[in-house]
């Protein structure tokens, strides 16, 4: 069954969750109070659903989790950041529209090697 909706992640199960995780990753650093971020909510679920299977999507609440905002030097939000056997491979801040975060995603899948 498909996921529907991304994870929600912590500081305290980000390392285990997304860094150990043998598929890609990609985490949103979101902030309730957002009006991007909830603008990008619909696009973001869909592109869990999209993707399942072949990536895992998360969210991480950028308010709460204030140790991974500053360990990965977040700007802003939201912030999405692709992960591949625990490093970065790609970062993009915005409300970006759903064929752009698809591209990024695809690209990211072609650059990495499947386990």
């Amino acid at each position: 069954m498909a996921a529907s909706r991304p994870l929600q992640v912590t500081q305290n199960d980000f390392d285990q969750i997304v860094l150990a995780d043998p598929m890609p990753v990609v985490v949103e650093f979101y902030a309730p109070w957002c009006g991007h971020c909830r603008r990008l909510a619909p696009t973001i679920d869909e592109v869990t659903r999209e993707f399942d299977g072949r990536m895992r999507v998360v969210q991480v609440n950028a308010d709460e989790n204030r140790d991974l905002v500053h360990r990965f030097h977040l700007t802003g939000v939201p912030t999405i950041i692709i992960f591949a056997n625990g490093q970065e491979v790609d970062r993009f801040v915005g409300a970006l529209p759903i064929e752009t975060i698809e591209a990024h995603m695809n690209e990211a899948l072609a650059r990495v090697p499947q386990r």
